[in-house]
This record gives C-alpha cells, structure tokens and sequence, in this order.
C-alpha cells in the first residue's frame, strides 16, 4: 500500500505520483494507491489513471477526517509526494511518525525534514520515484530500517513540542537582540 495526502493541484505533483505508481503497479500488481485530498484535478487525475491503467488500484478518498488520515498512512508501507514547492511539508513528517518511508520530490522542505538522515528518498523524476519505491517494497530490512530511523527523527526534532521550543529559543533570541540595538 503507498499513500500520498495533500491538495489535488499542479503545484503538488500528482500527476507525477500516478506515472511513478503506474511503474511500480507493473511489478507489484497488488500494489494500492491512497490518494487523500481534493481539489480541482480530481476528476483529470482520475482519468489520467485510467489512461495509465491503474484506475482499479488508485482510490481517490477525498478529504478524511483525521483519525482516517492516520490509519490510512499507518497502513502504508511508502508515502509518496512530488510536490514542486511546500513551505514544511507537514505530511511527510506526519508518514515518518507513522512508519511509513517517504519517496518524494527533491525539494528544500523534503531536505529539511530528512535532515541528511536515511529516512527515505529524494528523487527528481517520476522513473526515479518507481525504482526508489521499488526498492523499498523488494527490501523489507532497509524499508524497516528506514522507518525506524524516521520515526526516532519526528521523536528528537518533530514534534509539536520540539518545534515550539525551538520557535520560543527564535522568538527570544530575536526579542534579546531587538532590546539590545534599543539602547
């Protein structure tokens, strides 16, 4: 099972998404796609699926309450995002604490998440992000592996608690520095 979450619009990639599954569906013709989300492209996106032959195994689940986000994303074994620009990228974080390994565009915001941690991977093309999705559900001890990294990576610097006390040490620093240049 892969998932991706997010806006259904050009800016977040989904049309990549369903090139790279329908590589991946080649090899695993089990293999599920979870799109959650909505937006304008649905209806576009659907029968872009259809034309690469995948229709019967990408479900467009539309908006979801939380509780269904998460279990959705707990059942995912790869979360996938091509997404050309996010200003965090909370999903991707979100999929870490799940357990589920990200394969998703190479942007800054997904660098930043990852933090130079193999947490998952960067990719820059729609082949790129098959074979990486491949290799992770050929490989269960790297994709295990991955997942264990990833979710130590949301304990020790994602969490809501963590990045509030980060904001708090900026907003100090910065209220330190204004009171400082007052004088």
């Amino acid at each position: 099972t892969l998932v991706f979450v997010g806006r259904l619009r050009a800016s977040k990639g989904v049309a990549s998404v369903l090139d790279a599954f329908s590589l991946v569906h080649r090899e695993r013709p089990r293999a599920v796609l979870h799109i959650i989300g909505d937006g304008l492209l649905r209806e576009s996106l659907r029968a872009r699926a259809a034309s690469l032959g995948v229709a019967n195994s990408v479900v467009f689940h539309g908006f979801v309450d939380e509780e269904t986000k998460i279990r959705l994303m707990m059942s995912a074994a790869v979360y996938l995002s091509a997404s050309r620009f996010e200003g965090f990228g909370l999903p991707v974080a979100e999929a870490l604490s799940v357990g589920a390994v990200p394969v998703v565009s190479d942007i800054p915001a997904h660098r930043y998440i990852f933090q130079n941690r193999d947490v998952g991977f960067l990719t820059s093309t729609a082949y790129e992000m098959a074979d990486r999705t491949l290799e992770l559900l050929r490989d269960s001890a790297l994709r295990a592996s991955m997942s264990y990294v990833g979710r130590a990576l949301v304990e020790e610097m994602w969490t809501w608690e963590h990045v509030a006390a980060r904001y708090g040490k900026l907003i100090d620093a910065l209220l330190a520095a204004r009171a400082g240049g007052c004088d």
